[in-house]
């Protein structure tokens, strides 16, 4: 609207959905109390990686055991340079070549999952943790806010203090985390099935198909 002259009052939000199915709470699977996980790219710094690596190392000094897995492929560049620079090259795990179910019981294990972005465009990850029942903590980085609303904790973009803050109030206070993953998965059935996308993407479609038979009704009288 701003950057292109739009008419507000001509546009319509439509939230993408998340495959609530597919990504599911798993009773079966332990929830760990020791386990952070995020879904990012190592090459992207869009993506926020390195802030939460600088993150999890300060928590590192009063939390040893607590783990780090990342979805997503380490290759040579910052990300494997700050790790070897913070000497935690061997307690951060990368995995890759992983199905949407290992992914599903990777979230059902997390004690916390993060997305560190700086922007987002929506951020499926986030969503996905959500729909998992699985406590998130987010940052405002582009869309982020609007997919976690007030289920999760959301702090700011490229600020490792913070995300530490948040990691460690939430890892100290089982029942917020408990709350939180409720709430994410109540949110994601609430507002982010694909349903509910595509009865908002057809009702456009008629509304759109309508004001053009009426501007051409008008045209022809």
């Amino acid at each position: 609207v701003r950057e292109f002259g739009v008419d507000a009052a001509k546009t319509k939000l439509v939230l993408h959905g998340i495959d609530h199915l597919q990504f599911r709470p798993m009773p079966h699977v332990k929830r760990r109390d020791d386990l952070i996980v995020a879904c990012a790219s190592a090459d992207v710094p869009l993506k926020g990686l390195i802030y939460l690596i600088r993150a999890y190392a300060e928590l590192l000094k009063t939390r040893p055991e607590l783990k780090l897995r990342v979805i997503g492929k380490l290759r040579e560049g910052n990300t494997s340079y700050e790790l070897r620079q913070l000497g935690i090259m061997d307690k951060v795990e990368f995995v890759t070549g992983v199905t949407d179910e290992d992914i599903t019981t990777i979230y059902n294990e997390a004690t916390i999952a993060v997305s560190p972005s700086v922007y987002e465009g929506f951020g499926f990850p986030c969503g996905e943790a959500m729909s998992c029942g699985t406590p998130v903590i987010a940052t405002n980085g582009g869309s982020l806010p609007e997919v976690v609303g007030d289920a999760g904790i959301v702090v700011p973009h490229s600020n490792p203090p913070a995300l530490a803050n948040a990691i460690a109030a939430m890892l100290d206070d089982p029942e917020m985390r408990a709350a939180y993953g409720q709430a994410g998965r109540e949110r994601i059935l609430a507002e982010f099935k694909w349903e509910r996308a595509a009865r908002e993407y057809a009702d456009i479609y008629r509304q759109t198909i309508e004001n053009a038979d009426n501007r051409l009704e008008r045209a022809r009288a």
